[in-house]
């Protein structure tokens, strides 16, 4: 039976992502959490015995829960008919960049204000984990000691270091707005954004490798892919997107080894492979592993109705919160011994935790009508460069969401990209339409800006796409 249902599964995503939804993946939170929960599944099933009653409902549980995530979809795309819209927006060479003086306030007032908030907080917590790795490697010294005490001082210890606020900028606010400015490099050869990533990225990476986690770098890099890959030349979007890619990959392996859970010393290949198998099961097998005995775990348990997880979750959202054993912490302390660590379950194991099956069924329903709703406001909306950037983020938190309950998707950044879309959204029509420059991303060779004055004269008589008038941009 296990073959059956797998094969279904399997079916029913691939029928989605390559019938459905065929040609709109760009920036659509639809897809990209299906291809989240294929691969989570896959990765699921080796752990499963059918000879254990809740793994055998968990199995159904999952084939139910995408089946009602695609329903939802498929109804809201009923209801809210997009198809030409979607077609129209990407279709469009043209991407509007902002480069009023507002918005690059703006910009600047978030990215200060988010250097500062981490420069806060790692002075609270005492120490930066990965620049102690590093520090500590490079002096001969070796792999730093009880790595994981250091780890869960630094964002889950007794002292309130307000990790989860701080998060906003250091993982979301922070990275975003680099790639912004990268990207709007790209377009129009700025060379004051080039020169604020390079003297910034450092810091960024410091910030975001700090805590010795490697999930909000792992979305960051997706984030900003996935932003390339929706407003860039095609030439310019493949050399950067691989850049990203080795920038991933090397930093990844960079922070496991500096964590030393397996690997003490690289001396050839295959300490290298072996820390490449190592980051590999931290996004296959970890999070799948908590998750089958998460639900072993919840089977057992009366149902909660909302009382249970989800309202100490969201208590913890605000400072100041009662301590509380979560979930999580209790599966550690059955999987390790200790409650200092998190062993999550999986975002329909919470859902049945507190509702039942019924949760779970409706849960799925409702974010699928969700998702659609969301790449519908996008395909609706204007084609520039600052909301393709914010419902980037938004893509990625949401069709990201695996594990956890709702407080996920808040601590992920949810509430940062939406402020940050407000804050875009005021500042531009305040500053007026007269602050953008429309440019072709549609592959053709892109003029530099001293070349566009030159032939602004040209390009006003013939009615350019560019913006211009009298050799200025307008």
């Amino acid at each position: 039976m296990i073959v059956a249902v797998s094969c279904l599964y399997i079916a029913v995503a691939l029928w989605y992502l390559l019938g459905v939804t065929r040609g709109r993946w760009t920036l659509n939170p639809g897809p990209l959490f299906v291809l989240q929960q294929l691969a989570f599944f896959l990765g699921m099933l080796p752990l499963l015995d059918t000879a254990i009653e809740a793994d055998n409902v968990h199995l159904y549980m999952c084939f139910g829960a995408l089946c009602m995530f695609i329903a939802g979809n498929v109804f809201c795309q009923i209801a809210l008919p997009n198809a030409r819209a979607a077609g129209s927006f990407w279709a469009a060479s043209i991407c509007r960049v902002e480069t009023m003086m507002g918005f690059n306030v703006l910009i600047g007032l978030v990215i200060f204000v988010s250097v500062l908030a981490c420069f806060a907080y790692y002075r609270a917590v005492g120490y930066n984990l990965f620049m102690m790795g590093i520090v500590s490697v490079i002096t001969g010294r070796g792999q730093l000691n009880d790595v994981a005490s250091l780890r869960f001082h630094a964002y889950s210890s007794g002292e309130y270091f307000a990790p989860g606020y701080v998060n906003q900028f250091k993982n979301v606010l922070f990275p975003l707005l680099l790639s912004y400015l990268f990207a709007r490099y790209i377009l129009l050869r700025r060379r004051k954004d080039l020169f604020i990533v390079i003297a910034l990225f450092p810091l960024c990476l410091m910030f975001i490798l700090g805590t010795g986690q490697r999930g909000p770098f792992f979305m960051a890099c997706i984030t900003t892919v996935l932003f390339f890959m929706a407003c860039l030349p095609r030439k310019s979007k493949r050399i950067v997107i691989a850049m990203v890619t080795v920038l991933f990959i090397v930093s990844m392996l960079l922070s496991t080894f500096i964590l030393g859970r397996t690997v003490t010393s690289v001396q050839s290949t295959g300490d290298v492979a072996t820390l490449a198998t190592e980051v590999g099961d931290r996004f296959s097998t970890v999070n799948q592993k908590s998750a089958v005995l998460g639900f072993q775990y919840i089977y057992e348990q009366p149902l909660h109705f909302g009382l249970g997880e989800w309202v100490y979750a969201f208590k913890g959202l605000i400072p100041g919160h009662e301590e509380h054993v979560s979930l999580a912490n209790e599966l550690n302390r059955l999987a390790t011994g200790t409650p200092r660590g998190t062993a999550p379950v999986s975002i329909w194991g919470e859902a049945w935790y507190e509702f039942g099956i019924g949760g779970v069924l409706g849960l799925a329903f409702f974010l699928g009508m969700l998702y659609h709703a969301v790449y519908a406001r996008l395909c609706r909306g204007e084609k520039t460069l600052g909301r393709l950037l914010t419902y980037a983020g938004l893509t990625v938190i949401l069709g990201m969401w695996g594990i956890g309950g709702p407080e996920v998707v808040f601590n992920a950044g949810l509430i940062a990209v939406l402020m940050l879309m407000v804050l875009i959204k005021a500042t531009v029509k305040f500053s007026g339409s007269s602050g953008f420059v429309n440019v072709r991303v549609d592959g053709r060779r892109l003029f530099s800006l001293s070349q566009r004055r030159q032939k602004g004269s040209d390009l006003e008589r013939q009615g350019s796409v560019y913006g211009f008038r009298g050799g200025e941009m307008r």
